[in-house]
């Protein structure tokens, strides 16, 4: 954020050393008050305050063994060492030591104790609180012995309480880590699920096989693995059968050709012995060959029905008797058909000489081929059923052995949780008190007054209240009081440069001079009473804070101040007690005026405040009176705070009247070396008004006037003032702010205000108060 001179500000609440330095020497004696008060109590705590008894254990944990884990197999259970990865232990037993429900256990448990106390000893109290609120429990880092600190109000029960707390302590420690109780109704539960699971299991695997009807997975691979290994065999007997049947068939047509061409008479048909009629000879093939491909199909069902049943069972024997009858039938028909089924028989008919036996025998192989593919198409079908139940079989094998996987693993928990679950049973005999992984180092010592709880009591209380002191000093200095207090609070909260920070004439720093400075410094400072003189009847009291000023030098031009002090001096005087001031701020602005090459006469410097009193008067008085003094040329100084155009000239610090006279004709009033001294009317009279509006009528004679420096002292900034609209015609304008009085939200709302004069803004701050020390003091401009 940037103000109307386009600086950066400090957004927010921003608190710095030095800041909290000027606080605390500010509000130094309330400081101290709260620091006494809390002292006095915190004093009063420590011996009001009932003495504590107090009684020390301490125990070591060797280890700590989980059983309400699920042990596995072996039956081995989790164990804890305190210390490396497993510190977090430590920290479970002094939650243990810190629990409210300890506390009440103990509460309950010490009845018998409670029984023996003295009903009008108000300090003999047993509840869960105290028991709590008394009991210290603390470990050191990698330690794994605890320390056990209890206090009480009454002597006799400190360490009977401790030993409560000990017992109490282990019998929890029992019933966290090895107490099974709703653990084992849990385990029982489990128990009884895995068997329920490892039952259905099994009865889903039962299931199974009786669905696949197989006796066993391996068996009727191997006996498939057979069966397709002989259709195999048989398909290539039959590929060769059939090549030999076609082979012969193209031997007898061709020999059945030759014949007739050969032999075309009667006498080649008549020498030809007696054949067999054609029908029957085709019949008997095709009976012969549906006899070898029935038998080859029931020897397939043989071997498939040795996977599933016995060969003691009926369908089985059934089968059997089947084959043996197809085997009859076979024989049978080569019997009854030699010359067909001999393979002698066809390697003689080949060399016939007559033709009807060469075209028989043709349409006999022919009849053979036929039945031949017929075989090969059967074993091709015979193949793809086989292969079927070879993919069925793997599906089975693949269900089977998931189920047989799953009961397995179910199996195993099963034995696992009926495992943990009996060795729970087994140690249910063990008592609580049986624990030997935590021995007790130190037993509860006697009773002694602990001082220390005494003093942290008090010490609290003391520093509850100095707290208190400092917190309250801190927000009303930083929060509630808003107003500017430091010079750095100009540039860091407003954004505008500090062009002089001046100091309070009645601070308690000023009053170091009041040894060494004379008795006209001192009355300037107000620190002696000034002698007041006559107030003659009819003398003109000028009431402008300037004319007043200006009486102090010529009472006969500009008249008599109210209730004059002899001694009395103006700011223009070489004596007076910020005349210095005066001079590094004239220096400043020089400076300033420089920087921004501003070359121009006259300059024009605005000097405005924000409300009464800030001493905008004095400060303009000053440095008007200090630029006269560097003898570069007058210096005028214009009076605007009550309406009246006042106003003053300096050359080489005494003061000329009269503006009017001295802008349109000065040949009259000029004495030597510039140095003009104008009456205007009679004694005081009042000077015409310089209205804003008149402003820019007046400003061509000031431009042309011979004045090096024009410091316009300004009303206060307002909404309804001049003073933004006037500021558009100044080079600078000085704000006044006054120390700890001129609000920092006031401020910022005044300069928002004169952004659109686009003036150049430069800060003032007067009456600062030194609250700090010079040696602390980090703020150079407060040093001043």
């Amino acid at each position: 954020m940037n103000n109307a001179n386009g600086q950066p500000t400090t957004g927010g609440m921003k608190i710095t050393p030095g800041d909290i330095i000027y606080t605390i020497f500010r509000h130094l004696k309330k400081i101290v008050f709260f620091i006494v008060i809390g002292l006095g109590v915190g004093a009063a705590v420590y011996v009001l305050w009932p003495d504590t008894y107090v009684s020390q254990a301490q125990l070591l944990v060797k280890y700590v063994t989980e059983n309400r884990e699920v042990v596995s197999e072996d039956g081995s259970t989790r164990t804890l060492s305190p210390g490396g990865r497993s510190s977090l232990v430590m920290q479970t037993e002094l939650a243990i030591l810190r629990s409210m429900d300890l506390a009440i256990e103990v509460d309950q448990n010490a009845t018998a104790l409670k029984e023996t106390l003295d009903p009008e000893n108000k300090l003999a109290v047993i509840t869960p609180g105290t028991v709590r609120g008394g009991l210290t429990a603390a470990s050191g880092r990698g330690s794994n012995i605890i320390s056990l600190t209890f206090s009480h109000k009454d002597r006799a029960l400190s360490k009977p309480l401790l030993d409560q707390i000990i017992q109490t302590y282990l019998d929890r420690h029992f019933h966290i880590h090895q107490d099974r109780g709703t653990f084992d109704d849990f385990l029982t539960q489990q128990t009884d699920q895995a068997k329920a699971r490892l039952m259905q299991t099994e009865e889903e695997l039962i299931n199974e096989r009786r669905k696949a009807g197989l006796i066993s997975i391996e068996q009727a691979r191997s006996n498939l693995v057979a069966e397709i290994s002989r259709i195999r065999q048989s398909v290539n007997i039959n590929k060769a059968d059939l090549a030999e049947a076609e082979s012969i068939y193209k031997q007898f047509t061709g020999r059945f050709e030759e014949l007739t061409k050969a032999n075309e008479n009667a006498e080649s048909q008549e020498e030809a012995g007696p054949s067999l009629p054609e029908e029957e000879m085709i019949l008997a093939v095709r009976d012969y060959e549906r006899k070898r491909t029935q038998l080859e199909i029931l020897k397939s069902r043989e071997k498939s029905l040795l996977t599933r049943f016995t060969p003691e069972s009926s369908r089985y024997k059934a089968v059997i008797a089947q084959i043996a009858q197809t085997e009859n039938e076979i024989n049978a028909l080569t019997t009854q058909y030699p010359s067909l089924f001999t393979r002698n028989t066809i390697e003689d008919s080949i060399a016939t000489t007559n033709p009807e036996e060469a075209a028989q025998q043709a349409r006999l192989q022919l009849t053979r081929i036929n039945s031949i593919k017929s075989r090969l198409n059967q074993l091709d079908v015979q193949m793809g059923e086989l292969q079927a139940e070879a993919s069925r079989i793997d599906q089975v094998e693949l269900t089977i052995k998931d189920l047989t996987r799953r009961k397995n693993l179910e199996e195993s928990n099963y034995r696992t949780l009926l495992a943990n679950l009996e060795k729970n049973r087994l140690s249910d005999a063990q008592s609580a008190g049986r624990v030997s992984n935590i021995t007790i180092l130190q037993s509860p010592t006697s009773p002694s007054v602990a001082q220390s709880v005494k003093a942290k009591f008090a010490g609290g209380f003391a520093g509850g209240i100095c707290a208190i002191g400092l917190l309250w000093a801190f927000l009303v200095d930083i929060v509630f009081d808003r107003s500017i207090k430091r010079p750095t609070e100009i540039q860091r909260n407003l954004g505008i440069p500090l062009f002089m920070s001046l100091p309070d004439l009645n601070s308690k720093r000023f009053k170091k001079i009041k040894g060494k400075a004379s008795r006209h410094m001192l009355q300037q400072a107000g620190r002696i009473k000034q002698e007041e003189s006559k107030d003659p009847k009819g003398d003109f009291k000028p009431t402008s804070p300037t004319l007043q000023a200006a009486a102090l030098s010529k009472p006969t031009e500009y008249g008599i101040t109210q209730s004059p002090a002899k001694g009395a001096t103006a700011p223009w005087d070489s004596n007076h007690a910020l005349s210095e001031h005066f001079e590094g701020l004239r220096d400043k602005v020089i400076t300033y005026f420089e920087s921004k090459n501003l070359t121009h006469k006259p300059k024009l410097i605005g000097m405005t405040g924000l409300g009464q009193g800030s001493g905008v008067t004095t400060i303009a008085s000053g440095l008007a009176s200090s630029l006269s003094n560097i003898g570069e040329g007058n210096v005028l100084l214009v009076d605007m705070t009550l309406g009246h155009e006042t106003a003053q000239q300096f050359y080489k610090g005494k003061n000329i009247l009269n503006l009017d006279e001295v802008l349109e004709s000065s040949d009259d009033a000029k004495m030597e070396n510039n140095l003009y001294v104008v009456a205007e009317g009679t004694n005081g009279t009042k000077l015409p008004r310089i209205m804003p509006q008149r402003f820019n009528k007046i400003m061509p004679k000031l431009r042309a006037s011979d004045f090096d420096y024009i410091v316009f002292d300004m009303p206060p900034v307002s909404p309804i003032s001049s003073t933004p609209r006037l500021a558009s015609f100044m080079d600078i304008v000085l704000m006044v702010m006054e120390s700890e009085e001129t609000n920092r939200d006031v401020a910022n709302q005044a300069l928002e205000i004169l952004t659109d004069s686009k003036a150049h803004l430069g800060g003032i701050l007067n009456k600062t108060k030194s609250r700090v020390p010079r040696k602390l003091e980090k703020d150079l401009l407060s040093q001043s």
